[in-house]
């Protein structure tokens, strides 16, 4: 039976919607940004100064800088772990939808596992990125971008094998490449098929380190994303696993969700920017900074509304993910096993 992938995605959307799968995801995102937007406020003028001084080439304030972001970056860890606990309570609902409180403690139990499983998959992708990067050869950056996402794809699932299958984080993550491989399309990973990825992603890359001297930059980026898109598309239906199917479908719908939330938020900080551009023009220096500090404080109320909607998309988006993600991890399991 071939994979269901409308279904599954739709699942994943009518879960996604309901407020107990993401509403956890919102308050702590919500109570953390509140307390770096608390620490920001009581310390705007030291920020915005920083900002201003580093911006004109002082770099005399980077340490202070980066002690003035160290609280931030606290938080941002805080948040994040929080955030881990809460995935795995969500990716067991996601396939027993009615053990909602059990969830939770399954995800305790779980987390040191999770936790494992995040950190090395991070590693690893990051590690496999860096691998083809040269600097005599530019346009190698490129293959090193597609070997990140052949390594995002068969690391897609450790989180879902640590919670579903109850495995410790390794055995999470050579069950999620064993996986990649068993998706795989028959007789399509081979010699041939890699050197002519490597052969296209040369042939697209370097026109592409071109376009800058002859086209705008925004011409030049929106070029490179076309051929990019293009790239990923064939990586996808060509020469990889299913997985990567799953992962780009999932990643669109994800970024649309977040995009259509993001709406509001981008409006207000086009506004904003436009009232700076306009006071900047009319002085200099500190009339400046407290011109900035003026807008932005007058400007509290639409930025916070629109801030909390955007935060929403992000908790919608990520609640979706996790389940759309177990749906098809179940789905290519069964398959394996024959059981469809």
């Amino acid at each position: 039976m071939a994979i269901e992938w409308g279904l599954l995605l739709k699942r994943g959307l009518g879960f996604c919607w309901k407020p107990k799968r993401w509403l956890p995801f919102f308050v702590t995102d919500l109570a953390c940004t509140l307390l770096v937007l608390i620490y920001i406020y009581y310390n705007m003028g030291n920020f915005l100064s920083m900002i201003m001084v580093i911006s004109l080439g002082n770099t005399a304030y980077l340490a202070n800088f980066a002690l003035f972001l160290a609280p931030i970056a606290l938080i941002g860890i805080a948040c994040a772990l929080i955030n881990l606990w809460i995935s795995g309570a969500v990716i067991h609902q996601s396939y027993k939808e009615k053990e909602f409180r059990k969830s939770w403690g399954i995800s305790c139990k779980k987390y040191p596992s999770l936790l494992g499983a995040v950190i090395v998959t991070g590693i690893l992708t990051y590690l496999v990125s860096l691998s083809y990067i040269s600097n005599s050869v530019a346009s190698a950056v490129y293959v090193g971008v597609l070997l990140s996402f052949i390594a995002s794809a068969a690391l897609y699932f450790p989180m879902q094998i640590v919670i579903v299958k109850k495995q410790g984080f390794w055995n999470a993550l050579v069950g999620s490449w064993q996986l990649f491989k068993d998706q795989a399309r028959e007789k399509l990973i081979n010699r041939k098929n890699v050197f002519l990825l490597i052969l296209i992603s040369e042939i697209i890359s370097f026109p592409i380190l071109l376009l800058p001297w002859y086209l705008t930059i925004q011409t030049a980026i929106l070029s490179w994303v076309f051929c990019w898109v293009l790239l990923f598309a064939f990586l996808s239906l060509v020469a990889f696993s299913r997985v990567c199917d799953a992962m780009i479908l999932v990643s669109i719908i994800s970024f649309v969700i977040i995009l259509i939330f993001s709406i509001p938020i981008l409006l207000v900080i086009y506004n904003i920017l436009l009232v700076i551009q306009a006071t900047s023009s009319l002085g200099a220096g500190s009339l400046v900074l407290l011109g900035m500090q003026s807008i932005i404080k007058e400007s509290l109320f639409p930025l916070a509304s629109s801030g909390i909607i955007l935060l929403i998309g992000f908790s919608i988006s990520k609640a979706f993910t996790l389940k759309a993600k177990t749906e098809f991890y179940l789905r290519f399991r069964k398959k394996i096993l024959g059981l469809i």
